[in-house]
Protein backbone atom coordinates (compact mmCIF):
# COMPACT_ATOMS: atom_id res chain seq x y z
CA UNK A 1 0.00 0.00 0.00
CA UNK A 2 1.21 3.54 -0.73
CA UNK A 3 2.46 5.76 2.06
CA UNK A 4 0.84 9.15 2.76
CA UNK A 5 2.22 12.09 4.71
CA UNK A 6 -0.36 14.03 6.69
CA UNK A 7 -0.66 17.23 8.67
CA UNK A 8 -3.66 17.38 11.01
CA UNK A 9 -5.07 19.34 13.91
CA UNK A 10 -5.97 17.25 16.97
CA UNK A 11 -8.78 17.70 19.48
CA UNK A 12 -6.63 19.99 21.63
CA UNK A 13 -5.98 22.34 18.74
CA UNK A 14 -2.36 21.28 18.24
CA UNK A 15 -0.86 20.48 14.86
CA UNK A 16 0.57 16.99 14.27
CA UNK A 17 2.47 15.56 11.35
CA UNK A 18 3.22 11.97 10.46
CA UNK A 19 2.78 9.28 7.85
CA UNK A 20 0.39 6.39 7.33
CA UNK A 21 -0.21 3.83 4.62
CA UNK A 22 -3.59 3.21 3.06
CA UNK A 23 -5.32 1.80 0.03
CA UNK A 24 -6.33 5.25 -1.24
CA UNK A 25 -6.36 8.91 -0.15
CA UNK A 26 -10.07 8.67 0.66
CA UNK A 27 -9.46 5.70 2.96
CA UNK A 28 -6.74 7.62 4.80
CA UNK A 29 -9.03 10.66 5.10
CA UNK A 30 -11.84 8.54 6.55
CA UNK A 31 -9.49 6.95 9.07
CA UNK A 32 -7.99 10.24 10.24
CA UNK A 33 -11.43 11.83 10.57
CA UNK A 34 -12.65 8.85 12.58
CA UNK A 35 -9.84 9.58 15.05
CA UNK A 36 -11.13 13.13 15.50
CA UNK A 37 -8.50 14.91 13.42
CA UNK A 38 -9.03 17.88 11.14
CA UNK A 39 -6.96 17.26 8.01
CA UNK A 40 -4.78 20.19 6.96
CA UNK A 41 -2.60 18.49 4.35
CA UNK A 42 -2.33 15.02 2.82
CA UNK A 43 0.04 13.88 0.10
CA UNK A 44 1.46 10.59 -1.11
CA UNK A 45 5.10 9.95 -0.39
CA UNK A 46 7.20 8.85 -3.34
CA UNK A 47 10.17 6.54 -2.93
CA UNK A 48 12.87 6.96 -5.54
CA UNK A 49 14.40 3.99 -7.30
CA UNK A 50 17.91 5.10 -6.28
CA UNK A 51 17.01 5.00 -2.58
CA UNK A 52 15.43 1.56 -2.93
CA UNK A 53 18.53 0.01 -4.45
CA UNK A 54 21.10 1.91 -2.43
CA UNK A 55 23.97 -0.14 -1.04
CA UNK A 56 23.31 1.35 2.40
CA UNK A 57 20.05 -0.62 2.56
CA UNK A 58 21.94 -3.87 3.04
CA UNK A 59 24.23 -2.73 5.85
CA UNK A 60 23.71 -4.06 9.41
CA UNK A 61 21.21 -2.39 11.72
CA UNK A 62 22.56 0.59 13.64
CA UNK A 63 21.48 1.73 17.07
CA UNK A 64 20.23 5.01 15.63
CA UNK A 65 17.92 3.08 13.24
CA UNK A 66 16.21 1.39 16.19
CA UNK A 67 16.18 4.64 18.13
CA UNK A 68 14.40 6.60 15.41
CA UNK A 69 11.91 3.80 14.78
CA UNK A 70 10.95 3.57 18.46
CA UNK A 71 10.49 7.32 18.60
CA UNK A 72 8.26 7.23 15.53
CA UNK A 73 6.15 4.38 16.93
CA UNK A 74 5.71 6.21 20.23
CA UNK A 75 4.63 9.39 18.46
CA UNK A 76 2.13 7.55 16.26
CA UNK A 77 0.66 5.65 19.22
CA UNK A 78 0.26 8.91 21.12
CA UNK A 79 -1.48 10.33 18.05
CA UNK A 80 -4.10 7.57 18.13
CA UNK A 81 -2.80 5.10 15.53
CA UNK A 82 -2.88 1.39 16.23
CA UNK A 83 0.29 -0.56 16.93
CA UNK A 84 0.07 -2.61 13.73
CA UNK A 85 -0.42 0.53 11.65
CA UNK A 86 2.56 2.19 13.36
CA UNK A 87 4.73 -0.90 12.77
CA UNK A 88 3.75 -1.04 9.12
CA UNK A 89 4.58 2.65 8.75
CA UNK A 90 8.07 2.36 10.27
CA UNK A 91 8.62 -0.74 8.16
CA UNK A 92 7.93 1.29 5.04
CA UNK A 93 10.02 4.25 6.21
CA UNK A 94 13.07 2.28 7.37
CA UNK A 95 16.14 3.20 5.34
CA UNK A 96 17.78 -0.23 5.49
CA UNK A 97 16.39 -3.55 4.28
CA UNK A 98 17.58 -5.29 7.46
CA UNK A 99 15.54 -2.89 9.62
CA UNK A 100 12.47 -3.34 7.40
CA UNK A 101 12.79 -7.11 7.73
CA UNK A 102 12.88 -6.88 11.53
CA UNK A 103 9.74 -4.72 11.74
CA UNK A 104 7.93 -6.98 9.26
CA UNK A 105 8.74 -10.05 11.35
CA UNK A 106 7.62 -8.29 14.54
CA UNK A 107 4.35 -7.24 12.91
CA UNK A 108 3.71 -10.81 11.71
CA UNK A 109 4.47 -12.22 15.18
CA UNK A 110 1.97 -9.82 16.76
CA UNK A 111 -0.68 -10.84 14.23
CA UNK A 112 -0.06 -14.45 15.26
CA UNK A 113 -0.86 -13.60 18.87
CA UNK A 114 2.51 -12.76 20.42
CA UNK A 115 3.10 -9.66 22.49
CA UNK A 116 5.15 -6.74 21.24
CA UNK A 117 7.88 -7.30 23.83
CA UNK A 118 8.15 -11.04 23.09
CA UNK A 119 8.41 -10.28 19.38
CA UNK A 120 11.18 -7.73 20.01
CA UNK A 121 13.08 -10.19 22.22
CA UNK A 122 13.68 -12.43 19.19
CA UNK A 123 15.95 -9.81 17.60
CA UNK A 124 19.38 -8.86 18.90
CA UNK A 125 19.13 -5.26 17.73
CA UNK A 126 16.87 -4.53 20.72
CA UNK A 127 18.65 -4.52 24.07
CA UNK A 128 17.32 -6.28 27.14
CA UNK A 129 16.49 -2.95 28.77
CA UNK A 130 14.41 -1.84 25.78
CA UNK A 131 12.57 -5.16 25.68
CA UNK A 132 11.77 -5.12 29.39
CA UNK A 133 10.60 -1.50 29.27
CA UNK A 134 8.33 -2.39 26.36
CA UNK A 135 6.86 -5.25 28.36
CA UNK A 136 6.16 -2.87 31.24
CA UNK A 137 4.57 -0.38 28.85
CA UNK A 138 2.25 -3.06 27.45
CA UNK A 139 1.14 -4.12 30.92
CA UNK A 140 0.55 -0.58 32.20
CA UNK A 141 -1.01 0.89 29.05
CA UNK A 142 1.79 3.46 28.67
CA UNK A 143 3.49 1.93 25.63
CA UNK A 144 3.83 5.24 23.78
CA UNK A 145 5.62 6.93 26.70
CA UNK A 146 7.82 3.90 27.32
CA UNK A 147 8.91 3.67 23.68
CA UNK A 148 9.79 7.36 23.57
CA UNK A 149 11.72 7.01 26.82
CA UNK A 150 13.53 3.97 25.43
CA UNK A 151 14.47 6.01 22.35
CA UNK A 152 15.85 8.78 24.57
CA UNK A 153 17.78 6.21 26.60
CA UNK A 154 19.32 4.79 23.43
CA UNK A 155 20.19 8.29 22.28
CA UNK A 156 21.92 9.03 25.59
CA UNK A 157 23.80 5.73 25.35
CA UNK A 158 24.91 6.52 21.80
CA UNK A 159 26.13 9.99 22.77
CA UNK A 160 27.89 8.59 25.83
CA UNK A 161 29.62 5.95 23.70
CA UNK A 162 30.74 8.66 21.28
CA UNK A 163 32.17 10.70 24.16
CA UNK A 164 33.90 7.60 25.52
CA UNK A 165 35.50 6.85 22.15
CA UNK A 166 36.63 10.46 21.90
CA UNK A 167 38.18 10.31 25.37
CA UNK A 168 40.05 7.08 24.55
CA UNK A 169 41.13 8.14 21.06
CA UNK A 170 44.29 9.99 22.13
CA UNK A 171 45.70 7.19 24.37
CA UNK A 172 44.96 4.62 21.66
CA UNK A 173 46.66 6.72 18.97
CA UNK A 174 49.73 7.14 21.17
CA UNK A 175 49.79 3.39 21.92
CA UNK A 176 49.47 2.42 18.24
CA UNK A 177 52.16 4.93 17.25
CA UNK A 178 54.53 3.61 19.93
CA UNK A 179 53.98 0.01 18.81
CA UNK A 180 54.49 0.98 15.17
CA UNK A 181 57.74 2.83 15.90
CA UNK A 182 59.03 -0.09 17.99
CA UNK A 183 58.28 -2.62 15.24
CA UNK A 184 59.95 -0.38 12.64
CA UNK A 185 63.08 -0.09 14.78
CA UNK A 186 63.27 -3.82 15.51
CA UNK A 187 62.75 -4.94 11.92
CA UNK A 188 64.41 -2.24 9.80
CA UNK A 189 66.61 0.11 11.82
CA UNK A 190 68.45 -2.12 14.31
CA UNK A 191 69.63 -4.75 11.74
CA UNK A 192 71.26 -1.94 9.71
CA UNK A 193 72.74 -0.48 12.85
CA UNK A 194 74.15 -3.89 13.77
CA UNK A 195 75.86 -4.22 10.39
CA UNK A 196 77.28 -0.72 10.73
CA UNK A 197 78.70 -1.37 14.23
CA UNK A 198 80.01 -4.81 13.28
CA UNK A 199 82.16 -3.17 10.60
CA UNK A 200 84.26 -1.58 13.37
CA UNK A 201 85.10 -5.00 14.83
CA UNK A 202 84.14 -4.01 18.39
CA UNK A 203 81.87 -5.64 20.89
CA UNK A 204 78.49 -4.00 21.28
CA UNK A 205 77.48 -2.42 24.60
CA UNK A 206 75.11 -4.58 26.70
CA UNK A 207 72.03 -2.45 25.93
CA UNK A 208 72.77 -2.42 22.19
CA UNK A 209 73.44 -6.18 22.24
CA UNK A 210 70.08 -6.74 23.94
CA UNK A 211 68.30 -4.67 21.28
CA UNK A 212 70.08 -6.58 18.52
CA UNK A 213 69.09 -9.88 20.09
CA UNK A 214 65.48 -8.75 20.36
CA UNK A 215 65.53 -7.63 16.73
CA UNK A 216 66.94 -10.98 15.57
CA UNK A 217 64.30 -12.81 17.58
CA UNK A 218 61.47 -10.75 16.09
CA UNK A 219 62.68 -11.07 12.50
CA UNK A 220 63.16 -14.82 12.90
CA UNK A 221 60.00 -15.77 14.77
CA UNK A 222 57.52 -13.15 13.53
CA UNK A 223 55.21 -15.81 11.94
CA UNK A 224 54.96 -17.48 15.34
CA UNK A 225 54.15 -14.11 16.87
CA UNK A 226 51.32 -13.53 14.38
CA UNK A 227 49.87 -16.96 15.13
CA UNK A 228 50.17 -16.35 18.87
CA UNK A 229 48.39 -13.00 18.51
CA UNK A 230 45.53 -14.61 16.57
CA UNK A 231 45.21 -17.34 19.20
CA UNK A 232 45.27 -14.75 22.01
CA UNK A 233 42.57 -12.63 20.35
CA UNK A 234 40.39 -15.70 19.74
CA UNK A 235 40.85 -16.83 23.34
CA UNK A 236 39.94 -13.35 24.57
CA UNK A 237 36.73 -13.32 22.52
CA UNK A 238 35.73 -16.79 23.74
CA UNK A 239 36.56 -15.90 27.34
CA UNK A 240 34.65 -12.61 27.14
CA UNK A 241 31.60 -14.46 25.79
CA UNK A 242 31.61 -16.66 28.92
CA UNK A 243 29.86 -14.77 31.80
CA UNK A 244 32.43 -15.59 34.56
CA UNK A 245 35.28 -14.77 32.20
CA UNK A 246 33.62 -11.53 31.16
CA UNK A 247 33.21 -10.56 34.82
CA UNK A 248 36.94 -11.18 35.43
CA UNK A 249 37.99 -9.18 32.35
CA UNK A 250 35.68 -6.30 33.30
CA UNK A 251 37.15 -6.23 36.81
CA UNK A 252 40.63 -5.99 35.30
CA UNK A 253 39.59 -3.23 32.88
CA UNK A 254 38.07 -1.19 35.71
CA UNK A 255 41.42 -1.26 37.57
CA UNK A 256 43.45 0.20 34.70
CA UNK A 257 44.76 3.60 35.92
CA UNK A 258 43.51 5.92 33.14
CA UNK A 259 40.84 4.08 31.17
CA UNK A 260 39.39 2.36 34.23
CA UNK A 261 38.05 5.60 35.69
CA UNK A 262 36.53 6.51 32.31
CA UNK A 263 34.76 3.13 32.12
CA UNK A 264 33.47 3.50 35.68
CA UNK A 265 32.07 6.98 35.03
CA UNK A 266 30.43 5.90 31.77
CA UNK A 267 28.83 2.84 33.34
CA UNK A 268 27.64 4.82 36.36
CA UNK A 269 26.06 7.44 34.09
CA UNK A 270 24.23 4.77 32.07
CA UNK A 271 23.00 3.03 35.22
CA UNK A 272 21.79 6.24 36.85
CA UNK A 273 19.98 7.38 33.71
CA UNK A 274 18.25 4.01 33.30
Amino acid sequence: MPLYQFKVRNLRGGVQTGSIDGESPSAVVRYLRSQGYVILQLKQQSISTASRFSLFNFLPIRSIDVELSLQQIGSMLRGGLTLLTALHTVERQAQRASMRKVWRQIREDIQEGNSFADSMAKHKCFGRLTTQLTRVGEQTGMLDQVLERSAKSMESKRLLTSQLITALAYPLIVLVAAIGVSIFMLIFLIPRLEAFLASFGRNLPPLAAALVGTSNFVTTYWPHGVIAAIVAITAFIVLYSWPPGRLTIDNILLRIPITGSIFRLATTARFSRS
